[in-house]
């Protein structure tokens, strides 16, 4: 399920299972090479865009200064984190990985 405007604390923080939050800057082009990625990985697991020009606060609390940013959280935890361009195999295998634990 790709969640293009999620409940951080509901869809993120109280969820059971992992969740990959997208961590994304509009302007940048890795950004948006990632797209097709996170879209793709939304059809099978759950993930979250977050746009950090208008979520700053996020980007802020969780210390992240640079885009794309992809943290995987479970149970409010962050279990796994990406700075840059990611495959999409790297983060297919974690969300399998940690979606069975």
């Amino acid at each position: 399920m790709l969640l293009q405007h999620c409940d951080w604390e509901n869809d993120v923080l109280k969820s059971g299972k992992p969740v990959l939050v997208a961590f994304l800057g509009g302007w940048s082009q890795p950004c948006l090479l990632m797209n097709p990625i996170i879209e793709a990985l939304g059809r099978e697991f759950t993930v979250c865009k977050v746009n950090v020009q208008t979520s700053a606060e996020l980007a802020t609390t969780h210390h992240l200064s640079s885009f794309p940013t992809f943290v995987i959280f479970r149970d409010g935890q962050t279990i796994a984190t990406h700075v840059g361009l990611t495959s999409e195999a790297t983060l297919r295998r974690e969300m399998t990985e940690f979606s069975r634990a």
